[in-house]
């Protein structure tokens, strides 16, 4: 058998793994939609260490709607933590603008915000400007700036103090420690967050991935083995790019009669067709209806042409898979 992947021709004991169109941690289904004998061991579990992994931690949809819609459990909660190369910053309180990431809290029993190693100083607007641990300026740069760094309260440090300290020094600070404050949101007060995720590289891989995974769950392994799937192939595999757009994202909805953002159904959303050029086929993917994302998974199809239209609509709450028609589906690049 080969992999449609890696393309490599392995025996039957390769395939034991069972690959999923989505990855459980974004729900777990009746009659799931699954590739068996298509995917081989060593990608799958590749997948599960990488994009896979690195999309339900470390993206919108893993980091926010999944506790959101509630198919996730508060305690079940799990990040890259300082390693996340989603960005949160604070942007209210006695700490706006400094940065953090999330973290369960057993004793709050709640998902919070944790600062992240970080220095901020005080700039000429009596703002503070807060700067991560290795992107910290030199002294020289903030006094051209008019930073106040003769202020004694010119900066605050967050955790990790021996290496913030260090690198302080290194940069040419003269350091006079007065006291050191520990101030905490002992009313519990809601501070409003600004949380930017990296939807580019990894999650564009990993929804690719379901898109892929779908159009070869409804056809047979030699359609999706041909070279023109090479392209996303590479891209998913080794995030191999090339000199058009191969996903784009939008907020529009897929289904019909859906409002624009808020209050959409819970649920998550695949598509595969021909484009309008009746040439590409092209996938729409969106988690828990919110981002939709349109995948290239074969620019300029060089094959006979046949009828690969399908749709699907998973709810992850109830466990439940239903087919999609025409009928039911906004017009777009996929069903128009």
């Amino acid at each position: 058998m080969k992999c449609i992947y890696c393309l490599n021709e392995k025996d039957d004991d390769s395939f034991r793994s069972v690959e999923h169109v989505i990855p459980q941690a974004f729900g777990v289904f009746r009659n799931n939609l699954t590739l068996k004998n298509m995917v081989c061991n060593d990608c799958n579990q590749n997948f599960g260490k990488t994009i896979d992994l690195v999309f339900a931690r470390d993206s919108y949809e893993g980091v926010m709607l999944r506790f959101k819609s509630g198919i996730k459990k508060q305690n079940e909660f799990k990040t890259l933590g300082k390693s996340s190369k989603s960005e949160l910053k604070l942007e209210e309180g006695p700490f706006k603008g400094a940065y953090a990431y999330l973290e369960y809290i057993e004793e709050e029993n709640d998902i919070l915000p944790k600062p992240v190693p970080q220095v901020g100083f005080l700039n000429i607007n009596n703002e503070y400007e807060y700067f991560k641990l290795g992107e910290i300026p030199n002294r020289n740069e903030l006094d051209e700036k008019k930073y106040k760094l003769n202020n004694p309260e010119f900066f605050y440090i967050f955790i990790e103090h021996d290496k913030t300290l260090n690198e302080l020094k290194k940069k040419g600070y003269n350091l006079k420690i007065i006291e050191e404050r520990i101030e905490t949101n002992k009313e519990k007060q809601i501070i409003q967050v600004n949380f930017k995720w990296p939807t580019e590289n990894t999650s564009f891989r990993a929804v690719s991935k379901i898109a892929f995974n779908y159009l070869a769950h409804w056809q047979e392994p030699e359609f999706v083995l041909k070279n023109d799937f090479d392209v996303i192939r590479q891209y998913i595999l080794n995030e191999t790019k090339v000199d058009y757009p191969l996903v784009k994202v939008s907020n529009k909805p897929i289904l019909k009669d859906e409002p624009f953002i808020n209050n959409r159904m819970i649920c998550h959303i695949i598509t595969v067709n021909w484009a309008a050029d009746k040439k590409s086929i092209m996938a729409q993917v969106s988690l828990f209806n919110q981002i939709t994302y349109s995948i290239y998974l074969s620019r300029n199809f060089s094959g006979i042409w046949r009828n690969i239209k399908k749709g699907h609509i998973f709810f992850p709450n109830k466990q439940a898979i239903k087919e999609l028609t025409s009928s039911n589906l906004l017009n777009g690049i996929v069903f128009s």
